[in-house]
């Protein structure tokens, strides 16, 4: 409860919400008649410099709350994507033996530990980018997270660029549509480079 002057004004009892000085006048009128001169006039202002003061902080502790969520929110989420980076990386690390339809990673400006890592690719559609969904999953945040796709059918793959903004070059060749992938093409996307092999065999097979 607010004390100005004469009248007490209960918070929530007054639209506080309008932007409407003539609301906040309406209702002040009510308050003191019709006396709208001298002291009553000075009571109206006062009353509504204290209605704005009070809408004020209100707009600013929901501006704060909001911002206070938000912020949570996205260390929610760093916490969720580095855990699922984790259980990817395993996951690569886990497979040994690749045969057929292989991607190998030859260059990239990010983790020098990816050089060499290689990509099983099971045919049909498969996406190379930095989303973890990703067949082809690149860590690196140069890449889109859906850059390039490869399609494969009877034994033909095709590259196409997924409307990035770098770009995938085959070859050292920009592409425009699809393009048909040969045994030994280097793929290009941002800044990771690797080699299409269209029947890879391990070099020391178990």
């Amino acid at each position: 409860m607010k004390k100005l002057g004469q009248v007490q004004i209960r918070d929530g009892s007054v639209p506080v919400s309008s932007s409407n000085n003539h609301d906040f006048l309406t209702f002040c009128k009510g308050v003191i008649g019709d006396d709208t001169e001298g002291s009553g006039m000075n009571l109206v202002v006062e009353c509504l410099n204290y209605l704005k003061s009070r809408l004020t902080r209100n707009t600013l502790q929901e501006q704060q709350a909001r911002e206070q969520h938000e912020h949570e929110q996205k260390e929610r989420n760093q916490i969720q994507y580095n855990r699922l980076r984790e259980e990817k990386i395993l996951s690569l690390d886990k497979v040994t033996q690749f045969r057929g339809l292989v991607l190998e990673l030859i260059s990239t400006s990010g983790p020098s530990s990816q050089i060499g890592q290689l990509y099983q690719l099971p045919g049909g559609r498969m996406v190379i980018g930095r989303n973890l969904n990703c067949e082809v999953w690149i860590d690196s945040q140069m890449v889109r997270h859906q850059h390039a796709a490869i399609t494969e059918h009877d034994g033909q793959c095709q590259i196409i660029d997924l409307s990035s903004a770098s770009g995938t070059y085959v070859n050292g060749a920009p592409i425009t549509g699809s393009v048909e992938l040969k045994d030994g093409d280097v793929i290009r996307v941002s800044c990771v480079a690797m080699r299409f092999h269209a029947s890879y065999v391990p070099k020391n097979p178990l």
